[in-house]
């Protein structure tokens, strides 16, 4: 099987201690059947606390109990887990070994990145270069799955949303209007059920000219953005200050709106919003094979960077890169790590999907 990951997945390693946040605090971690086994073997001294820490539930699920502030039972003083120091990171459950670590199988084709929810990996993300070309190499997965029917094409359009979306020359929200634009003409070019013909489409949407009056004038609506966080304030807050930071948004809307322009004249900002759509099509795009929602996927991006925009005007100039990549990271915590969340926020782009931009 042919595994790809973005450039700096290699390079991840777990903080430990020294993780700002942590991921072992305010989780339900569920232990995979075949750890809970091993940990029930497990003879030494330290397996009745092993066990005596383990939730069992009437479906017969296990956990991880939590403790005092929602701490995971095994997370000592240090912020290090008693687990994998008494046993070894291999005797970790599949969750914690895997942490932030994502993964998606497109028949032989594996694809890995780092989620967001991690503060090193959104270090790693917002910090490189590019997000193509990928590093790939051969791992032993076996799979009998053929490769998807639109797998290549739809590779093929999501590294040219890179293209596009890195393009400097072009105005933030007119490479997200673009974007936008380009997964609703592949979308409804999949209906000719023919791969070739998306490329055909690809090769005419990059002939045009994409400077034109007609594509620059695009400018997400007060109404839009008040939509957005109308949205999002309806979620579960899995933290306070998340659904704090969303209040003041609303509160403050017309005064945020007004340092739009100034926090968008800084080259840094942008580059920061752009890395965030970036890796929503990254993680997101190629479920299109299965499922032929190519807009939606375009909706999730625009839609996670103006939300940021948004929450990062209060700020302005004030803002430094830590506070852009922890801004990005409660944004992926509260939001792709909740799946009511996710399903809430999928069926708001579905919905999208009817607004006339174009």
């Amino acid at each position: 099987m042919l595994f790809r990951v973005p450039k700096g997945y290699s390079a991840f390693r777990c903080l430990g201690s020294l993780c700002q946040d942590n991921c072992c605090i305010g989780w339900e971690i569920d232990i995979d059947p075949a750890t809970l086994d091993k940990y029930r073997q497990e003879r030494g001294e330290f397996s009745p606390a092993l066990l005596g820490g383990i939730h069992i539930a009437e479906t017969g699920e296990a956990s991880f109990k939590l403790g005092e502030n929602e701490r995971c039972t095994f997370l000592n003083d240090n912020n290090l887990c008693e687990i994998s120091l008494r046993m070894g990171e291999d005797a970790l459950c599949e969750i914690c070994r895997s942490h932030p670590r994502f993964f998606e199988w497109f028949g032989p084709i594996k694809e890995g990145g780092l989620g967001l929810c991690c503060e090193e990996a959104a270090r790693i993300w917002f910090r490189r270069e590019k997000v193509f070309p990928l590093d790939q190499w051969e791992i032993p997965e076996k799979t009998e799955e053929e490769l998807p029917f639109w797998y290549d094409a739809l590779f093929f359009v999501r590294e040219k949303i890179f293209c596009l979306l890195e393009n400097e020359e072009l105005p933030i929200f007119q490479r997200l209007f673009l974007l936008l634009k380009l997964c609703r003409e592949i979308e409804e070019g999949m209906g000719r059920h023919r791969p070739q013909h998306l490329f055909a489409v690809i090769k005419e949407f990059f002939e045009r000219d994409l400077s034109c009056a007609g594509y620059v004038a695009w400018n997400p609506s007060t109404a839009l953005l008040s939509g957005l966080l109308e949205l999002y304030s309806g979620f579960v807050q899995l933290d306070s200050g998340w659904g704090d930071k969303l209040k003041r948004a609303k509160e403050n809307l017309p005064e945020l709106l007004g340092k739009r322009s100034g926090f968008l004249a800084k080259e840094e900002n942008i580059r920061w919003l752009i890395r965030m759509a970036e890796y929503i099509i990254y993680r997101y795009f190629l479920k299109a094979c299965y499922d032929e929602c190519v807009e939606e996927k375009g909706w999730l991006a625009v839609s996670s960077c103006l939300l940021l925009l948004l929450l990062a005007l209060e700020k302005g100039a004030k803002l430094r890169r830590e506070d852009r990549e922890a801004l990005a990271k409660a944004y992926s915590k509260e939001v792709e790590y909740c799946e009511e969340n996710m399903e809430a926020l999928t069926k708001y782009c579905r919905d999208m999907q009817k607004m006339e931009l174009f």
